[in-house]
Order: C-alpha cells, then structure tokens, then sequence
C-alpha cells in the first residue's frame, strides 16, 4: 500500500502534466477545473484521474454555454501501462454531470471541440475504453434548425468503445428516463422510463452509423430496433425498423403527444397489440423520409376506471404511411376491420383518413348503443344521465373541409340512418327532463331527414317531420350553424316550464330565453294547448322562423279566453346585451275582458280588476316591447295602438263610480251595462292614453277620456248629466257645467291623484281643451310611428321563402 502511494505521488504530476499537455493539443475550447485528484487505490487495479466541477465550453464563436459540465469525471488507467509511459485510457466515469449537443439556426454544432490533427496516421492514444459508466447524466440535444429538442436522463448505463481505423463501435446497456422529444410542437415519450440494449458502430470517414440489432422497454414493452443512418453535408439518409408483438393501447397512447390523445389518457387497457414501423429516405430542410406504421389487435378491453363498464373485445388492424411522395398530402391512416362491444351491444367500423394538408375521410360505422352503458363508460360533462337505445348505421366521405361551406358541403357524401328509442336524457344546466325520444333520421348528405321523431320536454311533448340542414358540419365543427324545416305537433307546450330558469318555481321565477346565432327554423306548427303564467291557448296554427337570433310568427291563429286571436310577432335579440325586443301585430276577436284581465294578472294594477269587468272585446293592436335577458319587460319601452270594441260589457262594484253617484239619475252605480264600446287607446311614455268615448249604459250616458299612468297615476275627464233635484254651487261649479241643447246640463268633472287616493273635482273648459287634444296628438304620433314602422321593415327585408331561408356560408 504504501508503494501504491509512493508511486501515486511520483505520477502525479507527471501525469497531470500529460492530460493538459493532450488536452491543449486536442481541444480548442474552454475547460475548468475546480479540483484534479489522482489516485491508485479508488479503483485499484486501475489508476484514476479525478476532474471535480469541470466545465467545457461549447465549440461555437462568442459563446459562453456549456458543452458538458458535472461534478465528477473520472478516467482510468493500467498501472503497469503508466508505468511504462502508455497513457491508455481505459474507463470513464461520469458522475451527476449535464451535456448539452446544440445546432444552431444556422447549422453550426456546438460539439465540434477537438482540433484538426495535421497528421493522418492513426492515433492509438484513448481509442479503447474498456468501461464508460453514465450515472444520474442527463444529456440534452437541440437542433435549432429543424426545431427539435431531446432531453434524457442516464440513471445508470454502462458501455464499451472500441476505435480502429476511423471507426468506432459502441456496446451500452443500462436505465435512462426520457423527460421528452419534442418534434415541432410534438412531445412523445413524455417522462417515460426506458431500458437500453444496443450497440452500434459509426464510421468517421464516411459518417455512417449502422444500429445493430437493439432493444428499447418503454413501460412494460420490448422494441427492436436496427437500421442505419448516413450522415451527410445537407441530409441525412436513414433506413431504420423497430417492431414490436406485446405492446397495449396505454403504453401506445402515452408515447403520443398528448394533444392527440389528452382525452384517452384517463382510460385503462387490457391486451396486445402487434406494432411494426419502417422509416427510410432522406432528411432534410426539403425531405421527408418514407414512413410506415402497421398495427393490429384482438381481443382487447378498454375502461375508465371512475366507471364501472369496459368496451370488451375490441379488434382492429391497420396502417399510416406518408406516401409515395412522403408528405402530408400523400398520408394516409386507415383502420379496418374495427369491431367492440359495449355491455351486449356491437359496434363497428372502418375508416380511411388521408391528405394530412386537407383531410379526406371515407368510412363506415354501424352498431347497436345503449345510453345508459355508455354513460357508465364515458360520462359527459353535460349530460347527467342517459338511458335509451341508439342504433346507426352511417356512412361518410369527402374533404372535411367542405363541410364548412354552404358551396361545398353537398360535395361531401353521407349517408345511411339512425334510430332513437325510449331515449331519456338529463343535462347538467338544464332542469326539464327529455324523455321518450323516439324517431328515425335518414342520411341525405349534409342534411338528415326527421321521421316521427318524438318525445317530451318537461311536461311538454313534440312531433316532428321535416329535415335537420346542415347536420353534419354542425356536429362536427364548432361555430357552424344548423337549419331545421319541419313540420311540429304538440299536445301540449308549456311554455311557463321551457323559459323558466327554475323550473317548478312559482310564478314570480325569472325566466331565460336565449335564441342562437347558430339555430335556423323553420316550423310549420299544430299546437293543441299552449301555457304561459294563466294563459291556456289552445288549437295554435302557423309558422315560426328563426334566423339571424330574429324569430317570427307568421299567420299565427289560436283560440284563447273565450274567443280567438291572429298575430304575427318579431322577437329580436340580436343587441349585444342580449336583451330582446318584441314587435306584435295582432287581431282579438270575441275574446272574454275578464279572462284576459285574469291571464295578465290585472295588468299589474289593482285599480280596476278582472272581478270588476265582464263582455266580448274585438281588437286590433300594434305592439313594441323591450325585455332584458331574464324576460322582464322594460317599461319605459313598451308603446302600443289599440283599436277597441266591447261589447255586452258590464262594470261592476267600481269605486269610481260609486262616487259619481251623486252627479247622475240614478244613485246606484254598482252595476253598469252597455251594449257597445268603442275606442283606440295608446301606450307611449309609460302612461295610457284614453281618448274620449261615451259609455251608454243601462244607468245613464257618461264620456270619459283621460291619462294613466304604469306608476298608477290618473288624470281623467269625466261627463255626466246633472240630476234635475241635484243641489250645487254655483260659483263652484262655474265653468264646469254645460247645456248642449238636449235640455239635460252635462257637468264636466276630473278623477285626478293615484289609484289609492285620488279626488273628483269640477272640470273647467280650459283643462279640458288641454287633455283632449294632447290625447289626440299622442294617438295621432303613436299611428305615425307604427307607420313609419312598418314601412321601414318592409323596405329593408323581405320575407323569403322556404328554399331561400337556409343559409350556410
């Protein structure tokens, strides 16, 4: 021992002085060193050089990055070999350290660190190493040209070199992690952990690499890989093949970058699948070498594990290849033959998928689902629950893309059915329940044809026939719309219960209508009872139009409260608040004043009620009204016409005209009858206005005319006929009271204050001008603007017809 110490100590600088000597005549960039330790006991037989905290810098101009550098680099020598001055390096460890291959932008490597030896004799001198030990060595590779970037972790391999004659040959085995490949935007083998078996050898000369047979565990599956790479000024020639026969669908799909296969990954696998791939050609800025991928399975099993069902028996085989001019538009993948079962129910298919620039599809997919196993298999995020049968059978091809275009997505060719049956559906952010979905759609291009597709929304139910436009594109691409022509009969809409944000609450809930940019509609309707709030419609008929967020009713008739009501109405919602504005032109026809108090619950008002009121009122109305997104009207905005008639109408037990009892023949007023009223009221600025109309009744004769406002503010004219025994002040009633020649005094009086505490005072012919005139001008300017109105949408839209209506551009 202590010889082997002596001899340490007599080397040591001898030998020190050689490695620098070497190193400054072979390496051209930066080194440093913390420490250098020498030694022929820490890995006796062998003597041992120690470089601790080294650095070498990478071999480009004006850089400082590093090349390498790590905390412990050990080289090892033969004792006798120093002894006689051959300085033959024959292991290498490297401890804890980092190395770093770069290419630039440009081309340049960064590991081009040794200098050009004049002289073309072969040197010997650490051309064999008998061990190289990588441990915890993590070895970066960055190519910034082709944008590609490497990054794996030696835990501990061991190898072999051997140099002769400018070539070299390298034995490795041991266990490395892969942190990632990254491939342009791409990351494959993605924190893998990875066992290696190779051995190659590289020519200096020619710059060949020939891979010997190899093998590479990822997971739990052997690859063999061989093949060759030439290494060339401006490509690189490759001819490789890895295979493998016990391989599963989980260790496939973790080695594809995760942006194909992110919504897979959560599921578990069970059995093998065959895999075998060729990779030969050029590379380079403008070459793609030839690629092709085959694989196949049998008797697979596929699961989520936060579920309790497994696709059983899953079969396939197939194949990827770049084609003949090994690019993107001559890719191709195919699947054949692909069959599975969920719980007792098949499915197949087979698919090809080619021109990787703008994809082409062209496949088949039949088979049998039951909704309540696939949702144990794969649950939604927006479906709660789902029971029900869905049977398919569909067939597609054509470019992807030309679903997009309304001028080219006939081009694409779909075809085939599919049936519902006893389908329910829950969704998470809607309340109502879809049950009893039953129908057939047939296949017709981009549309699907409706056959007695049914069911029940809520409490209400639907029927239609017609067809789904532009079904395809919607289903597979967003932002794309979607028409639907049809035909819709219906016992019964509940439309109170479809708005309601809340479904089942009372009457004061908030209700959400929102009419997509997406949606176009056509519906020819049959309605047998319609519900809102109080309103019971029933025997709806007409049409209803979607587009563009604007609905119209067009030629709608409906029997309600007693008689019958026509229409047709605009709903808009095409503001950016999302707020929605409502046009109404509509016609009333022996309809029951009572119930139509009662529907709109008095108007929102206690002044005058349902309770008060009986008759047949007939009218005509022009309507506009604003709604914010929960459906609430906006006061300040609704404006209205309306052309009245009452008749067989009775005013009953109205506090009014109990106190005008006083003024007219008869003292009771409790009971008003009259066979015929008319009038044309007006709604603008948040007030009614009443012009003057005659009530003759089965009491006595009164004209009336007046203001009310929506915060219950009166301001009305009323004129009665003064009782010849009536006793009054004269100075009081000075002004008020007139004798139109008929022999009957008419004295003129206002109701003016709110509906809970107003007064009835003596009208002078002053006021009484004023409010008969500003009412006729309001009436005039509401009629104008209804005009005006109109006139603008007929000229700026005209209506189109049903083959015109449809649009997808």
């Amino acid at each position: 021992m202590l010889t082997l110490l002596a001899l340490g100590y007599f080397y040591q600088d001898r030998l020190i002085q050689w490695f620098l000597a070497e190193a400054n005549e072979r390496i051209n960039t930066p080194i440093t060193v913390e420490r250098i330790d020498f030694s022929l006991i820490e890995d006796f037989p062998k003597a041992s050089f120690t470089f601790n905290n080294f650095s070498i810098q990478e071999a480009i101009e004006g850089s400082s990055l590093p090349l390498a550098r790590g905390q412990k680099l050990s080289l090892a020598f033969n004792v006798w070999d120093l002894y006689q001055g051959n300085y033959q390096i024959q292991k290498v460890a490297l401890e804890n350290a980092e190395v770093t291959v770069r290419i630039t932008k440009t081309g340049l490597p960064n590991y081009l660190f040794l200098k050009k030896r004049e002289s073309l004799e072969p040197d010997t001198t650490m051309l064999q190493l008998q061990s190289i030990s990588l441990h915890e060595v993590t070895i970066n590779y960055i190519d910034e040209k082709l944008k590609q970037s490497y990054q794996v972790q030696a835990r501990q391999i061991g190898a072999q070199l051997q140099v002769a004659d400018e070539q070299v040959l390298v034995f490795l085995k041991g266990s490395a992690h892969s942190k990632y490949i990254k491939v342009g935007e791409d990351v494959y083998f993605q924190d893998k952990a990875l066992a290696i078996e190779s051995s190659f050898s590289y020519s200096l000369k020619n710059q060949y690499l020939e891979l010997m047979p190899s093998t590479l565990t990822v997971w739990q599956t052997k690859m063999q890989i061989n093949g060759a790479f030439q290494f060339l000024e401006k490509e690189t020639k490759i001819n490789l093949s890895a295979q493998t026969d016990h391989t599963d669908v989980y260790t496939l799909l973790q080695v594809i970058p995760s942006r194909y296969t992110k919504s897979l990954r959560a599921f578990k696998t069970e059995g093998i699948i065959n895999f075998s791939s060729t990779i030969k050609g050029s590379y380079s800025d403008y070459k793609n070498p030839w690629v092709e991928v085959k694989f196949a399975t049998n008797e697979a099993s596929f699961y989520h594990p936060d579920y309790q069902k497994r696709m059983n028996n899953i079969r396939f085989s197939g194949y990827y290849t770049n084609g003949e001019r090994m690019s993107a538009r001559t890719s191709l993948f195919k699947v054949e033959n692909l069959s599975a079962e969920l719980e007792d129910k098949k499915i197949e298919a087979s698919f090809i998928l080619s021109n990787f620039d703008d994809f082409h599809l062209d496949g088949q997919f039949s088979g049998e689902i039951d909704a309540a196993s696939l949702m144990a298999f794969y649950k939604p995020e927006a479906i709660e629950s789902a029971k029900g049968l869905v049977n398919f059978q569909i067939g597609i091809k054509g470019r992807l893309n030309d679903l997009k275009s309304k001028t080219t997505s006939r081009q694409v060719a779909t075809s085939g059915e599919l049936s519902i049956s006893n389908l329910s559906l829950q969704l998470n952010t809607y309340p109502l329940a879809m049950s009893q979905f039953n129908g057939n759609f047939l296949f017709n291009n981009n549309d699907l044809a409706i056959s007695d597709f049914s069911g029940k929304v809520g409490s209400s139910d639907f029927l239609l026939n017609g067809f789904f436009k532009n079904i395809t594109a919607y289903l597979l691409f967003d932002n794309e719309p979607i028409g639907i022509e049809a035909d819709l009969e219906s016992h019964l809409l509940n439309v109170d219960e479809l708005l309601s944000v809340n479904a089942g609450t009372n009457s004061e809930s908030n209700y959400a209508l929102s009419l997509s940019p997406l949606l176009q509609i056509v519906f020819n309707c049959k309605v047998d009872q319609v519900r809102f709030k109080r309103f019971h419609g029933e025997n709806l008929r007409g049409k209803l139009l979607l587009k563009d967020q604007v609905a119209q009713l067009k030629g709608i008739t409906l029997q309600a409260a007693g008689g019958r009501v026509s229409l047709e109405s605009t709903l808009d919602q095409r503001a950016s608040d999302h707020h929605l504005s409502l046009d109404v032109d509509g016609r009333l026809e022996s309809m029951e004043v009572d119930s139509i108090f009662y529907v709109f619950e008095n108007f929102n008002q206690t002044w005058i009620e349902d309770r008060h009121l009986k008759g047949q009122i007939s009218a005509s109305a022009q309507v506009h009204i604003d709604f914010d997104s929960l459906m609430r009207y906006q006061t300040e905005s609704i404006t209205a016409l309306i052309d009245a008639v009452v008749k067989n109408g009775e005013l009953n037990n109205f506090e009014p005209m109990q106190e005008l009892a006083g003024y007219v023949e008869e003292e009771n007023l409790n009971h008003l009858v009259f066979s015929e009223l008319k009038n044309e009221i007006s709604i603008k600025n948040q007030t009614v206005y009443l012009p003057e109309m005659t009530i003759s009744s089965n009491v006595t004769s009164l004209q009336i005319s007046g203001t009310h406002t929506f915060d219950q503010k009166i301001d009305y004219s009323v004129v009665v006929p003064i009782r010849a025994s009536k006793r009054y002040d004269k100075d009081e009633a000075f002004g008020a009271i007139e004798d139109d020649g008929t022999g009957v005094p008419k004295l003129f009086l206002t109701i003016k204050g709110t509906t809970d505490d107003y007064k009835i005072a003596y009208d002078t012919k002053r006021v009484r001008k004023k409010i008969k005139e500003d009412i006729k001008k309001e009436g005039q300017e509401l009629k104008d603007l209804f005009k005006k109105k109109n006139e603008k949408e007929a000229d700026k839209t005209q209506e189109l017809n049903e083959e015109e209506y449809f649009e997808f551009d």
